[in-house]
């Protein structure tokens, strides 16, 4: 394929429905006409490439198409090679194969690095507002046993 979808989106051929929404929203608005100043043109066909990418990647069979076009490519490109070095596929794949995966595992780790970076931000923020809310839970609570507190001893006293 020309233009992986995958790679247009920056996310890795496993990312969830989610991730893809994500990444959608985020390129949508980096390459926007509006906002995008450089290069007018240039954010228009990204737009369009990023609206064709996610139309096919967030659609479940859209999506298992375009993984199993992705993999017959891949496949052919691979035979090619196989021919293009005269090599048997043995030698030839290993090697392809393990090229491919460490292009996509450091793609991955750079989305996981920033991933984690975000549910760090997120994390720091659920403890506090958490954290106001059970101390305002205790303050009622104390409250609530001070006024119990008083009323039993104003009706001892009362005895």
């Amino acid at each position: 394929m020309e233009n992986n979808l995958y790679e247009i989106l920056e996310v890795s051929p496993n990312a969830s429905t989610e991730v893809i929404e994500k990444a959608y929203k985020t390129l949508a608005k980096k390459y926007h006409p509006d906002t995008y100043k450089a290069d007018k043109r240039y954010a228009s066909s990204m737009i369009k490439k990023i609206n064709n990418a996610y139309d096919i990647l967030s659609n479940e069979e859209k999506r298992k198409e375009y993984d199993e076009q992705l993999k017959y490519e891949m496949q052919k490109d691979i035979e090619q090679k196989e021919e293009d070095l005269n090599m048997d596929n043995t030698q030839l794949k290993p090697s392809f194969m393990d090229k491919y995966i460490q292009k996509y595992t450091k793609r991955n780790n750079n989305y996981d690095k920033i991933n984690r970076a975000i549910d760090e931000q997120y994390k720091k923020l659920t403890p506090k507002i958490s954290n106001t809310v059970v101390v305002l839970i205790l303050i009622g609570a104390l409250v609530a046993l001070i006024f119990v507190c008083l009323s039993c001893m104003d009706i001892i006293s009362n005895i």
